[in-house]
């Protein structure tokens, strides 16, 4: 491979059918997480964007368009950065949201695989958000957290490699739910929680995440928060968790999946060499598995010991 330091890509404007066209014949062809894949290597936080025969014409309905198509070629990020109008990258990512939340397109997902993509494609930069979406289903992102209101059924999600999550249910099924950074106990998550258990006391808490029993303790002995129940992650930096929490009928369902990461994907959901928070990360690593594949978690109780 060749590294061009003068970029051969140029900005070309795509409209939406073209843009929708592209990527659902790259998924037909390749797969979705190919597609997810590939999204990221043009358009992401990885060094490096490289333009293959295979991707050219997907690249093309994503605006970027390179000299020389059909040889192998590698461009620095910076320059295909250079030329991207991110007003109109904006939008065609809420194009993309809707795509996938149709479920006329691609009916194998799941309802909350769509949630994902859907979420992706709306976030910010930081994916610091949260998506909730009828029938009462809801996406946490990093620091962040939601909240459901009554005894109708629902279900929160979020992702975890290094943060910390906490749930929280009382009686007429209002719960709430958040994710936040956690290597010193981020302070912001505790404050959210107390205010959700003072206009809702005596409620249930669960505590999951590699810093599940550090935040129970805080609970417990500085806040007086009884009925803590932890599940602990054991990895950092090679899994991250989808947690559900899930009531149906009145029952409450904790279950997660895991899935293995790698350290480009921490490189790119973390501080990188831009020097900014996430950028269009390596999200396709954290495609939800089926729902089929998510277990029961066992939750252990904290009291203090």
């Amino acid at each position: 491979m060749s590294t061009d330091m003068l970029s051969p890509v140029q900005w070309v404007v795509a409209d939406t059918d073209t843009l929708i066209d592209g990527v659902r014949r790259y998924i037909d062809r390749h797969g979705l997480p190919a597609f997810l894949e590939e999204y990221y290597n043009l358009i992401g936080t990885r060094s490096e964007a490289v333009f293959t025969e295979d991707n050219v014409a997907l690249a093309r309905s994503l605006g970027l368009s390179i000299e020389s198509a059909a040889l192998l070629r590698t461009v620095p990020k910076q320059a295909v950065h250079k030329v991207l109008y991110w007003a109109k990258v904006t939008m065609d990512r809420k194009y993309l949201a809707r795509f996938f939340a149709d479920r006329r397109n691609m009916p194998e997902l799941s309802d909350f695989q769509r949630l994902f993509l859907e979420w992706h494609f709306l976030a910010p930069l930081n994916y610091s958000w949260t998506l909730v979406r009828e029938p009462r289903q809801m996406l946490v992102g990093w620091n962040d957290f939601g909240e459901f209101y009554g005894g109708d059924d629902f279900a929160m999600h979020t992702n975890l490699m290094g943060c910390t999550g906490v749930f929280a249910l009382v009686g007429d099924g209002s719960a709430y739910l958040s994710h936040y950074d956690d290597d010193n106990l981020n302070p912001a998550q505790i404050v959210s929680l107390m205010d959700f258990l003072r206009r809702f006391p005596g409620a249930q808490v669960y505590t999951v995440g590699v810093h599940a029993e550090k935040i129970a303790r805080v609970l417990y002995e500085q806040r007086g928060v009884r009925n803590i129940l932890t599940h602990v992650k054991q990895e950092y930096r090679t899994t991250s968790y989808w947690v559900r929490f899930a009531r149906k009928d009145g029952q409450l369902h904790a279950s997660h999946c895991v899935l293995p990461v790698t350290e480009e994907y921490i490189g790119s959901t973390h501080y990188i060499e831009y020097g900014r928070w996430f950028i269009y990360g390596q999200f396709g690593k954290t495609l939800p598995k089926p729902d089929s594949e998510f277990v029961q978690t066992e939750y252990v109780p904290f009291d203090g010991g």
